[in-house]
């Protein structure tokens, strides 16, 4: 059996194929666990200290009472990495003041479901403990 021209062309795209398909042999993510930028380590340790953030509301319970906040934030924690990743610098930066922004009401949220600490009592409190501290 001879090869014709007819039967090179195939040949040559099915040989490319299997050379460039081979680099694919790696273990593929699960579905929506993200790409190679929330895999790739960034230079910029800000990402870092974001996604450990993340993880103390997490734990604090943020969402439970700040769900909707908690999904934003996640959201543009992954779209600052990716601009980032992508050489979107301006982008990511803004992305990740919007995310510190969201964080920041995810906190006062839960700053007002557990109340005041110990060492900041309500100002009405405070100040009848002063007066009384004042009159003994």
């Amino acid at each position: 059996m001879t090869l014709r021209p007819a039967h090179i062309l195939p040949a040559a795209i099915a040989l490319a194929l299997v050379a460039t398909l081979g680099a694919c042999g790696g273990p593929w993510p699960q579905a929506g666990t993200g790409g190679l930028a929330e895999r790739s380590a960034l230079a910029n340790e800000s990402y870092e200290k974001a996604a450990e953030t993340l993880d103390r509301l997490t734990v604090e319970g943020a969402d439970r009472y700040a769900a909707a906040d908690m999904v934003e934030a996640r959201l543009l924690l992954t779209r600052a990495r990716r601009e980032q990743a992508g050489g979107l610098v301006e982008a990511a930066t803004m992305d990740l003041g919007r995310f510190n922004a969201t964080v920041d009401r995810i906190e006062l949220r839960l700053g007002a479901r557990r109340g005041p600490t110990p060492l900041q009592a309500p100002a009405s409190q405070s100040q009848a403990h002063q007066s009384q501290a004042h009159q003994n």
